[in-house]
Formats: C-alpha cells, sequence, structure tokens
C-alpha cells in the first residue's frame, strides 16, 4: 500500500472514486471547486492537490484524506496549520486500519491539526488519540417569523427580531471586493484579541472568500477616521428542500466570518443585519468558538439556538435537513510539542468560525 499526494493529473482517478463513495451530485466530484479548495496558494506543490491517497498493489485509489493548510495563530507565534476536510476509504480496506493511516500520515505535515464535525462514530476514537474538541457556538436573529417557522417546522414568534442602523456614531460601513494590503495592516492591530485562531492575511482572505469560484461572498468593512475596525464575510442561500432542492421562496443570511475590535462589534453586527434585512431574508445565524461575540450578539437582537423553539431551526439549508447534524464540533491536536502551551488547552481561548473549515461549501 502507498500513500502519497494525488497529482492533479489524477483528477479522473480521484473523481470516479468520490462519485463511488459519495452520493450522486457531491461537491467533491466538482473540478472547480476541488482546483479551489485543495489547490490554494498554502500548498507548496502546484502539481498535487492537498490530499492523500492510498494505493494498492494494482494502483487503484482505495482511500483518501483531503485538506488544506493554513498558517495558524498562536499566543506566542504562528504554526502551520492543517484543516481536515474528507476521510473516506473504501468498505473493503476499512478494517485494516487504513482510516487511521491516512489521518496520521495527513497529520505529519501540521504543527496543529483541526477538524470540523467529526462524526459521533468517530468522535471518541479522536478524544482518545489526543485530541481535544467542542460544540460549536450557533447564535440566529429572526427577521421574518412566518418564512423561519416554514422553515422549522414548529412555530417561530420572532421574539428575537433584530435591530439594525449600522453606520451610526461617526461609523462609516464599506462593501468590498477584494482585500488589499490594508487588511494586512487591520489584521495586525487586532489579531491579539482572538489568542489562537486562522492567520487572515490578504493572501487568505482573497483566496478564502473573493476568489472562491463557486460562492458570491459579500464583505463588509466597519471603518472609523478611515481605518478598518471590523470585518464581516456573508453568504446569503436560497433554501432548498429535497434530492432536487427546489426552493422555497426563503433565503438565509449567514456570517461565515466576523473579526474586529471589540469596541465596533455591535457596529459590525448592525451593519450586518441591515445588509440582510436588504438581501430580505429570513433569519440570521453564525457558527463560531469561544466568548467573543456572545454580549455583543444578544445586545442587537441575536439569541443562543439552544434555546427552544430556536433549536428547531436546521443547520443544514441546502437542502434541508431537520434531522441530520443539528449540532456542529470542532477539534483540534497538538503535533509540534514546541508550542506546547496550556492556553491552547484552554477552548475558550479559539476563535473559529464557519469559514475557517471546510463545512461552508457551495452545496
Amino acid at each position: 500500500m502507498e500513500i502519497r499526494h494525488i497529482k492533479k493529473s489524477e483528477w479522473g482517478k480521484l473523481r470516479a472514486f468520490n462519485e463511488a463513495e459519495y452520493p450522486p451530485g457531491h461537491i467533491l466530484t466538482d473540478k472547480i471547486y476541488y482546483d479551489w479548495q485543495f489547490g490554494s496558494p498554502f500548498h507548496s506543490d502546484s502539481s498535487t492537490y492537498s490530499t492523500l491517497g492510498a494505493f494498492n498493489e494494482t494502483g487503484d485509489l482505495v482511500g483518501i484524506i483531503a485538506f488544506f493548510e493554513v498558517p495558524c495563530k498562536l499566543p506566542e507565534n504562528t504554526a502551520s496549520g492543517i484543516w481536515m476536510a474528507n476521510l473516506m476509504v473504501k468498505s473493503d480496506f476499512r478494517s485494516l486500519g487504513l482510516g487511521y493511516l491516512l489521518l496520521e500520515k495527513a497529520s505529519s505535515f501540521g504543527d496543529i491539526i483541526i477538524d470540523y464535525d467529526i462524526n459521533q462514530t468517530a468522535w471518541p476514537l479522536f478524544m482518545k488519540s489526543g485530541w481535544k474538541g467542542m460544540n460549536v457556538k450557533r447564535y440566529l436573529i429572526v427577521l421574518k417569523s412566518d418564512q423561519t417557522s416554514q422553515v422549522a417546522g414548529v412555530s417561530i414568534n420572532g421574539s428575537s427580531l433584530g435591530t439594525g442602523m449600522g453606520g451610526s456614531a461617526g461609523y462609516d460601513i464599506e462593501v468590498i471586493d477584494r482585500f488589499e494590503n490594508e487588511m494586512d495592516q487591520f489584521w495586525s492591530r487586532i489579531k491579539s484579541r482572538y489568542p489562537i485562531t486562522i492567520e487572515r492575511s490578504s493572501l487568505y482572505m482573497n483566496w478564502r472568500y473573493a476568489d472562491c469560484p463557486l460562492v458570491n461572498y459579500h464583505i463588509l468593512y466597519a471603518k472609523k477616521n478611515n481605518e478598518i475596525v471590523a470585518c464581516a464575510i456573508i453568504r446569503i442561500d436560497e433554501i432548498v428542500e429535497g434530492a432536487e432542492r427546489s426552493p422555497i421562496g426563503v433565503r438565509v443570511g449567514r456570517i461565515i466570518d466576523l473579526f474586529g475590535l471589540a469596541e465596533a462589534d455591535e457596529e459590525i453586527l448592525r451593519a450586518v443585519i441591515d445588509f440582510c434585512k436588504e438581501q430580505n431574508v429570513a433569519f440570521i445565524d453564525f457558527f463560531y468558538t469561544g466568548r467573543f461575540y456572545d454580549k455583543a450578539l444578544s445586545a442587537v437582537g441575536f439569541v443562543d439556538s439552544d434555546q427552544p423553539p430556536y433549536a428547531s431551526i436546521p443547520t443544514l439549508l441546502n437542502p434541508i435537513d431537520r434531522i441530520k447534524r443539528t449540532k456542529n464540533n470542532f477539534a483540534f491536536r497538538l503535533m509540534n510539542q514546541n508550542f506546547k502551551d496550556s492556553r491552547i488547552d484552554d477552548l475558550d481561548n479559539w476563535f473559529s468560525t464557519k469559514g475557517n473549515g471546510d463545512q461552508d461549501r457551495p452545496y
């Protein structure tokens, strides 16, 4: 058995594997998506994907693990981060421990390894292997109670109707298309607020959002005295249902990333609400770790989705799934012990959003 990076010239073999192992139309069979997600500017070899393949003696692909590399900010320095995406092994080979071998090989490329939405069967195994994790918070705000009730399948009374009016008190709200040098300067000023998180350089932000070929992200800056003080990344989706992904006539706003000075939190959140109202969305949600935004979100009308009846609003909306993955999780494993620091083990120090992993997919 050989485990190695899959060459881009082997796309046909990789696509055939994914078509056989995943449901019809799965995003991993889309070459446009794959070239972008697993050919990031942080992957050093342009001839391969950031995907390992397990090949048997006849050269057949029998297992894969896909991931992407991105710098990770730690309390005192920057480490190489590996964000896991997909691990799949053909059924005939699962009893051989091939999944474990793929995971360990991929983990060896980074100082710290992160994964989102580990399935509940695998979760105990990850925790016993030195991983630490938690559930990801989801806060949401209802703007249209009737449409939100339609999505939830239960009555949502709209008691969390929110307040907007961003762009007040000396703040200016700006919509941009790309990240320039001022993004790097802004991030350098404010990143100390987040002990552990992705390094949000202009290179990363442009790859992740501005250059994403299949999703149109909306990028908002809040500025004060002509200086960036907060940034929000928003995605507007048409909610669909069924295998045919039929639109139901309801839109959702999703805060994919959010960061800035604490004093500007409420301002940028109000700007997001205003923007989403203009986009005619039924509700807005935000997934994140840590305690960085609990107070500001509550102040502008968001609620913790664990509270009834908001817990009934599905997390999966393309298509709607009211049963699968009602909660998201997050886990990490420190590989390079030279970075060992008690602050890394404190999960409240981690700031991660839906945009940082692979769960914010086009479909």
